[in-house]
């Protein structure tokens, strides 16, 4: 059984039709690249799957279970696909342990003592460790797409992750690896 399944999915904004009956099965495991320019629905399509948009027809399903709209279910479901946005935003009077500790304390209800280990172990994988207490304006590393996102995205234990521009955070992995 697929991880996601898509399911002539339709989506219009106003007159603008901007997904167009997409069919998609994805694998545990498997990487899918959605390619196309701008404007033609790729995000549209990443929001539809993580449940921040709806959609107008067809369906979507997450390990069997259908992503309808902004509700519960749909709620529970966005805490099993992560998302790393295009443009990422820190909270410049948050240190970067605090930065990375907030979506476990926030979304998944988490200890503080449990927030703050998954956060100093996820920091420490990114090559962070040494900077926990920079805030992003005092330490460049911490402040760029290709490390907070991963690290972030890690300490929610995400099923799926679904990236926008994933190069972009690739390509600082491996420099610094």
């Amino acid at each position: 059984m697929p991880l996601i399944t898509i399911n002539q999915v339709q989506k219009y904004y106003g007159d603008n039709h901007v997904l167009k009956g997409v069919d998609l099965d994805i694998a545990m495991g498997e990487v899918v690249s959605i390619i196309g320019r701008s404007g033609s629905g790729k995000s549209t399509l990443l929001r539809c799957i993580n449940g921040l948009e709806g959609y107008q027809e067809g369906s979507i399903k997450l390990g069997g279970m259908t992503i309808t709209d902004r509700d519960a279910q749909a709620r529970e479901i966005s805490r099993s696909v992560g998302m790393v946005f295009q443009s990422f935003n820190l909270f410049p009077h948050m240190t970067a342990l605090e930065n990375v500790m907030l979506a476990p304390r926030r979304v998944l209800k988490k200890s503080a003592a449990e927030c703050r280990e998954l956060a100093v172990r996820m920091l420490e994988k990114v090559g962070l460790g040494d900077r926990l207490d920079f805030s992003p304006p005092a330490c460049p590393a911490a402040s760029s797409s290709g490390w907070r996102s991963p690290a972030r995205w890690r300490c929610r234990r995400r099923c799926c992750c679904a990236m926008k521009l994933p190069q972009r955070w690739i390509r600082s992995w491996s420099a610094r690896c």
